[in-house]
């Protein structure tokens, strides 16, 4: 059973977790290597009443399995740490989306240089980008510009 910490006291969540005995053949051939945990948790759902006139159930955007008479929603970590179960699945929920925000931050900036009021010219094997005069963008271009090329270039292979 998963707990979790209310008012400095611990307090059962209704989440379950199993260390899952699993080892997929792409890395099970291997002597050496990556010692991969597989961490399954579950938690009860709570029962929903189905609409009047809709026999079939509504698809879920993640896993469930019916056992015993309970609908449980599924979910699952594979990791190399060797952390505890609970600490390893807290510290998971904890930083669960920060990718998500750095990825968000560069599509808004990827949209925002696509909708720039210019035109694309190619010339002399460059492409060129055209604004209108004193746009407020050709700082921010000419900035993105200037830091992309400070970067240090990686060494392919």
């Amino acid at each position: 059973m998963l707990h979790r910490a209310v008012n400095g006291k611990k307090e059962k969540t209704g989440a379950e977790r199993a260390e899952v005995c699993f080892v997929p053949s792409a890395i099970g051939h291997s002597k050496k290597g990556p010692e991969y945990r597989y961490l399954a948790k579950r938690q009860a759902m709570a029962e929903q009443l189905g609409l009047p006139g809709l026999e079939s159930q509504p698809v879920l955007p993640f896993q469930t399995m019916a056992m015993q008479g309970k609908k449980y929603k599924l979910f699952g970590i594979v990791t190399n740490m060797d952390w505890a179960g609970e600490g390893l699945i807290h510290w998971h929920h904890e930083r669960c989306g920060k990718s998500e925000e750095a990825h968000s931050g560069m599509k808004a900036i990827r949209f925002s240089i696509i909708q720039l009021p210019g035109r694309v010219v190619e010339r002399s094997r460059d492409l060129i980008l055209r604004l209108t005069k004193n746009h407020p963008s050709l700082g921010l271009l000419i900035e993105a510009r200037r830091r992309i090329a400070m970067l240090a270039p990686i060494p392919a292979g």
